[in-house]
C-alpha cells in the first residue's frame, strides 16, 4: 500500500510530512503505515490520505490493484 501512496506523493511533488500536514495528522501516522505497523488502515485514515493527495478512493484503489497485478500478488 505504501508504494501506491509514495507513487502519488511523487506525482504531486509532495513529501510525507506535507501530506501529514494536509491530512491533519502527525507524520508518525504515515511512518507507521510506511513501515508496516499499520496493516489495515481505517476508512477514516484512508479518506484523509486520498483527500490530502487530492485524489478519490477509486483512483487510489485502481492504482493499488494495478500495482498488485504487476507484482503478481
Amino acid at each position: 500500500m505504501w508504494n501506491t501512496i509514495d507513487k502519488f506523493l511523487k506525482l504531486k511533488n509532495m513529501n510525507q510530512e506535507q501530506l501529514a500536514n494536509l491530512m491533519g495528522v502527525r507524520s508518525s501516522s504515515l511512518s507507521d503505515l510506511k513501515h508496516g505497523r499499520i496493516i489495515n488502515p481505517s476508512f477514516e485514515l484512508m479518506c484523509k490520505i486520498v483527500d490530502g493527495l487530492g485524489i478519490t478512493l477509486d483512483e487510489f484503489r485502481n492504482e493499488l490493484n494495478q500495482s498488485k497485478s504487476k507484482s503478481g500478488e
